[in-house]
């Protein structure tokens, strides 16, 4: 029981911090959907191609769980600093880079849609998206350290004020309140950018305070050995994000041709996801940090029993999410749209997420041990295999064969979840880690 309740009292935090994270992204949806189904439809093409850069990163700094967590457990400040400070450097360096992408990415824009109302907005919507690169990925490494000290309440009041802080400048700049002009998708695109810097600003300074008493007082000096570990372990990571945002594409492509209103449904339904999916992906990620920390003490009993509890956990949580979706889909589609379509196609989207749920509560948490056992390559590979060779298939044949419409690119996506849950939790049983 002792586990249960750490696990849960450290989850917490991180489920508010992803609420709160991922609120960003539904209030405005919800507040951008006023102004119609074509701007749902342009932010979230807007956002499907953003993934394809920015995901890659988000992966890539799993490495600040996987290398802090273990130098946590050891009590090795200088390797805590090291791999610390390195991180930053690393962020920098990257999200310097992921500027120049948003010319590529334009063009994917153009293979998503051909609708030359939607394509504009979401063009200038990813423009702004593009400049919150450099917040993003220091706002990634500062949080992920507070996950591997096992202090993730910090980020909590952090996310609280930065959502409030989105909601208002929301409020303000696409609807034009307060004297600012009215501008629509693009001032939803501002006011994330604002509440990105905001963020990585207020992580860093509470993490100043908050990460002293584990950094030894021995000079910082970059290490090219250290940096090689780094992207010798996040490069899989990475290169995995990256194809399955690319795979995601071909997965929106699909959809996108199917109309407006299949698609508005669509990206409703992910944003609902979020609130049933940050249950589990909040054990997930502690699981990681838990498992980190254990293997750098050389406890793999204690990793295996925190990671098989944390996914009875994730399952109870999800599946009673997924419930809830499957019985009241309308009481969640109404929050986003009154248009009659597009709730009875999300509605039917929500029920087969229901059982989506399920797959996806042990996938994560075996997905987040395995890499916090440094065993990305693996799960990179078996990833590959489940997007690429059943998951793209599955949506095809669903979509333009049998016709059934979105509904079957979601049991497609189902299908690759499930496929990727059972290898995942096969090799964590099978394999020795010591």
């Amino acid at each position: 029981m002792d586990d249960y309740k750490k696990l849960i009292k450290l989850s917490l935090p991180v489920i508010v911090t992803y609420l709160s994270f991922h609120l960003i992204g539904i209030t405005d949806m919800i507040m951008v959907g006023r102004l119609g189904k074509e701007a749902i439809a342009s932010v979230g093409l807007a956002i499907t191609v953003w993934i394809v850069i920015f995901f890659p990163l988000e992966f890539f700094f799993e490495t600040v769980v996987i290398l802090l967590s273990r130098a946590f457990g050891k009590g090795d400040k200088k390797l805590f600093k090291s791999y610390y400070y390195t991180e930053i450097i690393i962020a920098l360096v990257l999200g310097f880079i992921a500027l120049f992408f948003y010319f590529p990415l334009k063009i994917i824009l153009g293979f998503l849609t051909k609708d030359p109302v939607i394509l504009k907005m979401a063009t200038l919507y990813l423009l702004t998206a593009m400049l919150r690169s450099i917040p993003f990925t220091l706002g990634q490494v500062f949080s992920r350290t507070f996950m591997a000290i096992q202090r993730p309440k910090y980020i909590t009041y952090i996310s609280i004020a930065t959502t409030l802080l989105n909601i208002f400048l929301n409020y303000i700049l696409i609807f034009g309140k307060l004297g600012f002009p009215k501008l629509g998708v693009v001032g939803a695109g501002i006011a994330s950018l604002i509440a990105s810097i905001f963020q990585a600003g207020m992580l860093y300074l509470f993490l100043r305070v908050k990460v002293r008493p584990f950094i030894s007082d021995d000079k910082f000096t970059l290490s090219k050995p250290m940096v090689k570990e780094i992207f010798k372990l996040g490069t899989p990571l990475a290169e995995l994000s990256f194809l399955e945002s690319i795979s995601w594409v071909i997965f929106i492509r699909f959809i996108s041709q199917l109309g407006v209103a299949p698609y508005a449904s669509h990206e409703i339904a992910m944003k609902i996801k979020d609130i049933g999916f940050l249950m589990g992906y909040a054990v997930a990620t502690v699981c990681g940090s838990l498992v980190g920390a254990s293997m750098g003490q050389s406890d793999e009993s204690s990793a295996r029993r925190l990671t098989n509890k944390s996914v009875i956990l994730a399952t109870i949580f999800m599946v009673a999410f997924g419930v809830l979706f499957f019985i009241f889909p309308d009481i969640f589609t109404s929050m986003f749209t009154d248009d009659k379509e597009v709730i009875l196609i999300s509605r039917n989207i929500l029920r087969v997420m229901a059982l989506y749920q399920i797959a996806d509560a042990i996938y994560l948490v075996f997905r987040s041990s395995l890499n916090a056992m440094k065993d990305t390559k693996f799960v990179r590979n078996i990833s590959l295999i489940g997007l690429w060779c059943l998951m793209i298939p599955a949506t095809f044949l669903f979509v333009n064969v049998f016709k059934i419409g979105v509904i079957g690119a979601w049991i497609g996506l189902t299908f690759h979840v499930a496929f990727c849950a059972i290898l995942f939790w096969q090799r964590f049983t099978k394999k020795s880690w010591s």
